[in-house]
């Protein structure tokens, strides 16, 4: 069975009759296919690392029931009603790559348990007095507070360092409480007073302050009387929606049968608030716009240890109540989910943590909960059962190429049992369509399987975009979500390659755009462009990585001789002057289609092109319009480190070319 596959068996179970075996790298899925396909093969598949479910080494851990809940019963608290953190932690606990904004009454950012954590303005210098960013805020190095109009927006009243250890205290660091995810980074945004009290002025300037400066997540645990004056909110929220940013808020803690905004509004998740028994909490808010609810501890008449445990300012702590605690989980969970899959888009991580949570309430979504209380572990884990990629695909027409194109994204599985999966353009329009059953099951044997699409040239020139929504089902039924693909076409009269490096001549101004670093590991491609001229680029045009593993490429050497494998990008956006473009072979402007299967040949030789000006293309093949005497490239140029900026001396219209720096990243 194993004979000729480059296998080595390892171990056989004497019980079982298991097998391990050891496969090489890069041909898991397939071989664990071939396998599952033999009538003598039982079982087949990932052989899974096991740990012991450990928790934080954070000494007040015992006191966070919304996170682990251990019971007793007798003493108010259900055997896990909690949202399964230690569960959700075994798989992963953060990586600091999300921000989250606290829109609230300010952060304590020297408590010993959330300094780490505390979101740094990478673009401000601090004490100068100046507007080093040019963001409108002076001195704003860890966040602002608007309702005093200064760069201090330390809390000086206790809820919003409340909410921020909820979502991201730093985890297993010896010291009082865990996160929801440990590494999250915090922006305080201050609108609130120290009596807890603000307008909605400074809820707006705080979402677009939090929105303009690199937010992923905001929560608001905060709210009030639904009215007209919302509107000027609603158009903050349209716009941090825009910039694909997730925004939480609290549904209200008076018992009302309606929920306060903005929760209540267009683009923001409203939560409700659950006990440690499991139950929605009496105090907590309800209506139609209910979208999940997550732990917020009982009301102040039950005993204090059925509250919501967190930091509190000058290095405490201590318990709160209401929907404003139930909120930051949520949050917390959503920069889990985007730390461990950065592509997803805003509205799929809603979607997971909607539909991993678990229904504690009227089977189905109802006004009280929502979807449920989220679930940590099962909205991590669902990531596997459904995974698509890449998260971006670009098409690009002119005059002269063909008028349809199609493209595909590749959908995978780890689950053993099927998945069922469906896909939908959304919205709809007139230049793509799908393939004409886009619809199937997968699971780990046979994954991954490709969903074709078909764009065709738009009527008028422009940049035009869609998304491709795929969702899923696992073998019980229960959903897992949605993935989305962004889809752009952009259709000009001709697109041009820019020459490499661009030239100063008779006093024009032109962009540089030089392929500054290049990196190559077995599973993929990374390049860095900058330009280094006077001018931003304004151009469409191509950068080419090829690899060939039996020669390096010879000066003037024509290019189907040097180009038998290769990765492509057709770039459309502009480049400002002095501004970098990192280019990944599962991120935008990538063309499968004219690129080589990963993983790279072994023991590859590989090198970047820039592609010059004047090339006809059938998008199946790329080539030069005069390969003879190759006036447009490729002309190599060797130029050193490929880490250093590289400047080429060589005047006219010319290739840049660059040897790539070896990742050492390795598969395993």
């Amino acid at each position: 069975m194993l004979q000729g596959k480059n296998l080595r068996l390892l171990k056989v179970s004497p019980r079982s009759r298991l097998m391990r075996v050891q496969v090489p790298p890069g041909q898991e899925a397939a071989l664990m296919a071939a396998f599952a396909a033999r009538p003598d093969v039982e079982f087949v598949g990932y052989n899974y690392y096991v740990y012991a479910l450990d928790t934080p080494n954070d000494p007040s851990f015992n006191k966070q029931w919304p996170l682990h809940n251990s019971g007793p019963l007798t003493d108010g608290f259900l055997p896990d009603a909690d949202i399964d953190a230690p569960e959700a932690w075994d798989t992963f606990t953060g990586n600091g790559n999300t921000v989250i904004a606290v829109v609230d009454t300010g952060v304590d950012y020297n408590h010993p348990d959330l300094a780490a954590n505390i979101w740094t303005n990478p673009n401000e210098i601090a004490g100068n007095g100046l507007d080093d960013d040019n963001n409108g805020y002076v001195d704003d190095v860890r966040g602002y507070d608007i309702y005093n109009d200064d760069n201090n927006p330390y809390d000086d009243n206790s809820h919003g360092t409340h909410s921020a250890g909820i979502a991201a205290a730093v985890g297993n660091n010896g010291v009082g409480i865990a996160g929801v995810n440990w590494r999250a980074k915090i922006m305080p945004v201050k609108i609130l007073s120290a009596s807890g009290g603000g307008t909605i002025y400074e809820l707006e300037e705080g979402l677009y302050y939090a929105a303009d400066n690199g937010a992923n997540v905001i929560n608001m645990s905060l709210g009030g009387t639904c009215g007209t004056s919302w509107n000027i909110i609603q158009d903050a929220i349209d716009y941090a929606v825009s910039k694909k940013i997730l925004l939480v808020a609290a549904a209200g803690n008076y018992y009302h049968p309606y929920i306060y905004c903005p929760a209540a509004m267009a683009g923001v998740m409203a939560v409700a608030a659950t006990t440690s028994a499991d139950e929605r909490a009496s105090y907590s808010q309800y209506g139609p716009e209910m979208d999940v609810a997550a732990p917020g501890g009982h009301i102040g008449l039950y005993p204090t240890e059925l509250r919501v445990y967190s930091t509190l300012p000058g290095s405490s702590y201590g318990y709160k109540y209401g929907t404003s605690m139930a909120t930051p989980h949520v949050a917390g969970l959503a920069a889990l989910l985007w730390d461990y899959a950065p592509t997803l888009y805003h509205t799929d991580v809603e979607s997971i943590i909607e539909a991993s949570a678990d229904d504690i309430a009227p089977t189905g979504w109802d006004q009280y909960t929502g979807s449920g209380r989220i679930n940590a572990d099962r909205a991590l884990k669902s990531l596997g059962s459904l995974q698509t990629s890449p998260p971006q695909l670009n098409f690009l027409f002119d005059d002269i190429g063909p008028n349809a194109v199609t493209q595909t994204i590749q959908i995978a599985s780890q689950d053993s049992t099927n998945v069922t999966w469906s896909a939908v353009v959304s919205p709809t329009v007139p230049w793509l369509s799908l393939a004409a059953t886009p619809a199937g099951s997968i699971s780990i044997a046979s994954s991954p399987v490709d969903l074709t699409m078909t764009a065709i040239r738009p009527a008028g020139y422009g940049v035009f975009s869609t998304t491709v929504i795929i969702s899923g089902f696992n073998a019980s039924g229960d959903s897992l979500g949605s993935r989305t693909s962004l889809v752009q076409v952009t259709n000009t009269d001709k697109l041009e390659r820019l020459y490499f490096p661009m030239i100063l001549k008779n006093m024009a101004y032109f962009p540089d755009i030089l392929i500054e670093e290049l990196v190559a590991s077995s599973d993929g491609v990374t390049v860095t462009l900058k330009n280094s001229g006077l001018a931003a680029s304004e151009k469409g045009f191509w950068i080419d990585v090829y690899f060939d593993p039996n020669q390096i490429p010879q000066l003037n050497q024509p290019w189907d001789t040097i180009a038998s494998d290769g990765v492509v990008w057709g770039v459309t956006e502009s480049i400002p002057v002095g501004s970098h473009l990192t280019l990944t072979c599962d991120g935008p402007y990538f063309f499968p289609e004219l690129s080589s299967s990963l993983p790279l040949p072994a023991g590859a030789t590989v090198y970047g092109l820039a592609d010059s000006i004047n090339f006809d293309t059938d998008y199946g093949a790329i080539r030069e319009n005069n390969e003879e005497n190759n006036l447009y490239g490729p002309v190599i140029s060797i130029a050193g480190d490929a880490s250093q900026t590289i400047m080429m001396t060589a005047s006219g219209q010319s290739d840049l070319l660059l040897p790539a720096r070896q990742s050492a990243r390795h598969r395993n």
